[in-house]
């Protein structure tokens, strides 16, 4: 069972399962990392990983990055746009 639970500037999945609690996946890492940047908004920044292409890195979405195992690129990305850097 995951559900969100909202910090004071924060967005975390909460993680606890069956068997106990399991550590995130980079994925919801992003997704957090993603939200943390942009306001706060967890469904935006879902929206955002899941769906938005990414033309400055060749035009795929986040999420296929992070599946190819190439997060650190995606997640470079990310702090860069929070920092105020534009594509």
């Amino acid at each position: 069972m995951s559900r969100e639970v909202q910090g004071s500037d924060r967005v975390l999945p909460s993680l606890s399962t069956e068997e106990g609690l399991r550590m995130p996946t980079e994925e919801e890492l992003m997704i957090d990392l993603i939200a943390q940047t942009n306001g706060g908004d967890i469904e935006r920044a879902r929206a955002w990983f899941f769906e938005e292409p990414l033309e400055e890195l060749g035009g795929d979405t986040a999420a296929n990055y992070v599946t190819r195992g190439k997060g650190d690129a995606i997640r470079h990305y990310v702090l860069n746009l929070g920092a105020g850097a534009t594509g």
